[in-house]
């Protein structure tokens, strides 16, 4: 496995974790605090709420995105997206992942996590590389 997978593998097992203490009654920001606290513990960097900035082609300021958390493991970047839906995972919410990555350059997935269902709702979105040049295509 690559160091990616492992990593998301490892991110989403400390999240079913949480998901089977807490189950799936709380708000979003009590997931998001304790996934956190449970990721530090774990030994991992862990920012709360990244900005990520959208520029036009003049450089000024379109929007601002704040994802929920980024995770840093040697040298990968990945941000984590929570939600408490009984719904589930929602097309919204992977567009929401999407644009994350059209965004940041340094992150290599978004993992989308609902806490909100009776199992753990998870869905990932990678960022995609021209091939062999480790940069993403123009």
């Amino acid at each position: 496995m690559s160091d990616l997978t492992d990593l998301l593998y490892a991110l989403t097992g400390i999240s079913m974790g949480l998901h089977n203490k807490l189950g799936c009654d709380n708000q979003e920001e009590v997931y998001h605090r304790m996934l956190r606290t449970r990721l530090e513990k774990a030994g991992y960097k862990v920012t709360t709420r990244p900005q990520l900035t959208l520029l036009d082609d003049n450089h000024r300021v379109v929007r601002k995105f704040y994802p929920d958390l980024r995770v840093h493991s040697k040298n990968l970047q990945v941000l984590l997206e929570i939600k408490a839906d009984p719904k589930g995972i929602q097309a919204s919410d992977l567009r929401q992942a999407r644009s994350y990555l059209s965004i940041s350059q340094n992150d290599e997935a978004v993992l989308v996590l609902n806490f909100g269902t009776e199992t753990l709702g998870q869905e990932r979105a990678y960022q995609h590389r021209a091939q062999g040049t480790g940069r993403r295509p123009v």
